[in-house]
Order: structure tokens, then sequence, then C-alpha cells
């Protein structure tokens, strides 16, 4: 089967997320020329037609989907696992030759093809579910998951506020007070695999293989992902600890010429050194110390 994957995009409701993706959607073209799928989730309180906006080259084909919160302020409804779910939802069932599905954020850059290098990592290990950064940063620091271990473990066996969580469930999503329970019973799937409380990939870039997504449809986990609109956690967080319910494990990709050049506030290294590294994926370029985003953007544009 030809190699091609796919990709989940989520798009928030500023225009700066728009500008964003305009630039994401032309670093992937020029590139990475293996035919993708890509899931659009447009996150955004009102109708838009977000394909005026986006131009894919033919290799590319989008699908626009659009993720409506619940009825509560937008401000109200955090998170965006309800998103990230509906996109991989999506991809499990309508992508399932994809070799793997790619979450990238709109501060992600594409800097040098990809699609080859993740596919064989997948190919050479099948144990492995997800790769990004996971227990390291790029420079070799180990991840601080600390804060998601207690949302996660929290969620999973809460002390005295699970009544308020089961009203705060019902209240944003209308969904019966047995949402919580089902989600406790995934995580309960996890740990009997070995989760680790809040391990994840780093969500601003990091890809999950083809039978993870297949066993996460099969057994029901991207069935409802309304369940999770409410809950505030990240999205890569959820998305890896389904990869463990599947009995699937995470993996380290950050290394010298390997895809993941990703760190969750600014760049890993200086914007010469990461191409000479060899990354093919960066982030975050929005909020690095060294370089304004316009910077960074112009430089990586002029190499493409």
């Amino acid at each position: 089967m030809p190699l091609s994957y796919a990709i989940a995009l989520l798009i928030g409701p500023k225009q700066t997320e728009i500008d964003r993706t305009i630039d994401l959607i032309d670093s992937l073209a020029k590139l990475e020329p293996t035919p993708a799928k890509v899931a659009v989730v447009d996150d955004c309180p009102e109708p838009r037609d977000l394909g005026k906006h986006f131009r894919f080259p033919p290799h590319i084909t989008p699908t626009y989907l659009r993720f409506e919160r619940p009825r509560v302020r937008f401000s109200e409804a955090k998170g965006v696992c309800g998103n990230s779910m509906m996109a991989f939802q999506w991809i499990a069932r309508n992508a399932p030759e994809a070799r793997f599905g790619m979450k990238l954020d709109t501060d992600a850059l594409v800097i040098g093809p990809f699609a080859e290098k993740l596919a064989a990592e997948f190919d050479r290990d099948p144990s492995i579910g997800a790769l990004g950064a996971y227990t390291k940063t790029p420079e070799g620091h180990d991840r601080d998951i600390s804060r998601n271990a207690r949302l996660m473990r929290e969620l999973h066996r809460p002390a005295v506020r699970l009544g308020s969580l089961v009203s705060s469930l019902k209240k944003r999503l209308g969904d019966p007070p047995s949402a919580p329970k089902t989600i406790r019973r995934h995580i309960d799937d996890a740990v009997a695999h070995g989760y680790v409380y809040g391990e994840n990939c780093l969500g601003g870039g990091y890809a999950m293989s083809r039978e993870s997504l297949a066993e996460m449809n099969r057994r029901g986990y991207l069935d409802d992902y309304m369940m999770w609109a409410g809950v505030d956690v990240p999205e890569e967080v959820m998305m890896c600890m389904y990869v463990r319910s599947c009995g699937k494990r995470l993996q380290d990709y950050v290394a010298r010429g390997e895809v993941f050049g990703v760190r969750f506030v600014g760049l890993p290294f200086d914007l010469p050194e990461l191409v000479e590294r060899g990354y093919s994926i960066i982030h975050s370029v929005k909020n690095d110390k060294r370089h304004t985003e316009e910077q960074v953007r112009a430089f990586f544009a002029a190499q493409r």
C-alpha cells in the first residue's frame, strides 16, 4: 500500500489562528510530498467558511468539520479534548489507509520531510503507539508532567468532588451522569496496561500509529467526543492515555535527525541549528525569546 498519512488541525476562533494555519499549510505543501488527508476542525462560536482561506495542494485533501461547543459562554467550555477526538474519530473512520495520524498546532511549522521517518519508526516496532516529545525535550531535559498527572488522577479517582464534576459536565454538555464513569473506565483500561497518570507526547506536534487509532475506534473510545468537551485537560494527555488503553506505548522522537523539534514554549534551538540538526517539525514559533514570530516564519519561508 502506498504511503499516506493524516493530520488533525484544530482552528481556534481568532484571525491569528487562520493566519498561522495558512503558513503551516504552505510549509507542509512544499516540504512533504506524501499524500495526506487533513481533518480541519473549526472551533468558532459562529459558523465561518475556512475553505476560502486555506489552499491545499493536490496531494493533500482537507475535510472541514465544525465543533459546536456546549451552550455556555465560549470561555467557560475549556480545553480542546473534544475537538481533538472529533478529528481523530474522523481520521480513524475515513482514512484507515493512513500509516499514522498526526496532530499539529497552528504555531507549529514543517521545516523538512517527515512521513517516511515516522512510518519507518512505527514499522520498526509495532508496540509504539505514539511518537513525539515524551519523556525528554529536544535539548535532553526531563519533561515535567506533574500537573497533568494530578489532573488525570483526579479525573480517574476523584475524592469528594465527584458530585460537582458530574453536575458540571451535565450542565455543560447535557450528558447523562454516566459520562464521567465512562471516562474512568477508559482510564482503567490504560492503567491495566501500565499507564502513568499524565504521560503524553507534547501536543504541539505528535503522531499516533494506524494500529493505535484503529484499536481506539474498534473499542469505542472515539465514539463520543462530546463527553470530553468540558474536561479541561490538555488534548494530548487524553489522546496518549487512549494509546496506552490500547496496549501501545509512547516513545521519544526528538533526537538529532528525528522529527519533533518541539517545546511547550519557544523553540529548543536557534533557527539555523534546528535546520542543522535535521528536525522536520518545530514548535512553538509564536513565543521564542530570541526571535519574533514574524522573524521565525520569514527565516523558514526562505528555506522552502
